[in-house]
């Protein structure tokens, strides 16, 4: 099984919102797992995303409640959909732990990717917590209770932090991480959980936190007035468990928002070499998919010591236009866990920047480095981009090792 670590570079500085921003930096989703074009899932680790955080009031749900006045809707044009009505339209139902709503997004965000999501809480105190989102992609009616009405898991991810007492409306900037997702035809089920702080998401559900939904329903993009409450807190959202908030004005909608925007260009290498070391076998097209065809390289010492023993230039060329993020993608094996250096060629500064260091994997692994705000100093006014890999000797003895690369990619991000 291949591992994979994800190192960012991330300096964006969020502009300020109307309404009360109360904190904004950056949260770690402790995981983050995302549907692959084959259809796998492939899990990352500690992924910093940018978030900004509002004061907001909601009201404890009653039935027959319909207290909750006018609402001014601002639209935006990258706003794909939204159920955020503003003030005295956001309340939440005390000790729900796990909900799920049903999100079609307005025609134009399909197969865009998610570049902000923006979901509400409420929370009795201070509360140390897991939020999970887990969305997916179909609903299959007529499997009854116990089992899941929902497939097709397109994202699962989720962050423990400190989350204030209150309730709060949070902005998270997933294009600011460098790892964002479609929705193909723009319909998905969102399920959103709130857990004890266990890194693997499954620990158990925690009451004193709780979604918050907003009244009036979506003014971009559509829901169904109702949804699905995991009252059994089995991490199971069956089709027995649809419930609704008695109508309208207490539409059954999560407080949410999605904005979409530009495209992903996968980037092959067009060009390599191996200044330090020998390529014994394998060609350029062995780097260009992950799929166990290996690029392998032995090691030659070489007579200046700071020199690495083995080392690949990958260069790769890209279609015009603007750069909003860049991503490489390096997949690789080593005989022995020696230093391990990947640098990235600074067309701006005219010098290589090391963008991760560490020890070489003894299986496939994959590393991937992102970095979504200075990605134009890392294309050349020819539209090419260069990354380095160097392996160094710290002490072996074995006169014949090597290594194997499976894939050197990039990945842009197009605004």
């Amino acid at each position: 099984m291949r591992k994979l670590i994800a190192i960012l570079a991330l300096f964006l500085v969020l502009p300020p919102l109307a309404g009360q921003v109360v904190e904004e930096g950056y949260l770690t989703l402790n995981f983050l797992r995302l549907r692959q074009p084959d259809g796998t899932m492939k899990e990352f680790r500690n992924v910093k995303v940018p978030y900004r955080m509002e004061r907001i009031h909601a009201t404890p749900y009653r039935s027959g409640s319909t207290s909750f006045g006018e609402f001014d809707v601002q639209a935006q044009n990258t706003l794909v959909y939204k159920n955020d009505n503003g003030a005295n339209t956001y309340f939440y139902t005390p000790d729900m732990s796990s909900a799920l709503d049903d999100i079609t997004l307005d025609p134009s965000g399909n197969d865009l990717e998610w570049r902000t999501m923006t979901f509400g809480y409420h929370a009795e105190d201070l509360e140390f917590a897991l939020v999970r989102w887990i969305v997916f992609d179909t609903f299959v009616p007529g499997r009854g209770a116990g089992r899941s009405a929902f497939d097709g898991v397109i994202a699962d991810f989720g962050t423990i932090r400190f989350w204030p007492a209150g309730d709060f409306k949070l902005t998270v900037d997933l294009a600011g991480s460098g790892y964002t997702f479609a929705v193909t035809d723009g319909e998905c089920y969102v399920a959103q959980q709130y857990r004890e702080p266990d890194p693997s998401g499954e620990g158990p559900f925690m009451r004193t936190i709780n979604p918050i939904f907003s009244g009036r329903g979506p003014t971009i993009g559509t829901s169904a007035d109702a949804f699905f409450f995991d009252s059994d807190e089995n991490g199971i959202y069956d089709e027995t468990e649809i419930d609704w908030f008695d109508g309208p004005p207490n539409e059954a909608n999560f407080l949410w928002a999605v904005e979409v925007g530009g495209t992903i260009e996968t980037v092959l290498p067009v060009s390599m070499q191996a200044p330090f070391g020998a390529i014994t076998s394998g060609n350029l097209q062995s780097n260009w998919f992950s799929d166990d065809s290996h690029l392998f390289i032995q090691a030659r010492r070489s007579p200046a010591v700071a020199d690495p023993s083995m080392q690949l230039v990958v260069q790769g060329g890209l279609s015009p236009g603007e750069v909003s993020g860049l991503k490489f993608i390096f997949e690789s094996q080593a005989v022995y866990q020696v230093p391990m250096v990947i640098e990235w060629w600074n067309y701006a500064q005219n010098r290589w920047d090391t963008v991760w260091s560490g020890r070489a994997p003894r299986t496939d692994e994959v590393i991937v480095y992102a970095d979504p705000n200075n990605a134009a100093n890392y294309v050349s006014s020819s539209n090419q981009v260069k990354a380095r890999i160097s392996w160094f000797d710290d002490g072996i003895t074995d006169l014949s090792w090597g290594c194997a690369t499976d894939q050197a990619v990039w990945q842009v991000v197009r605004p």
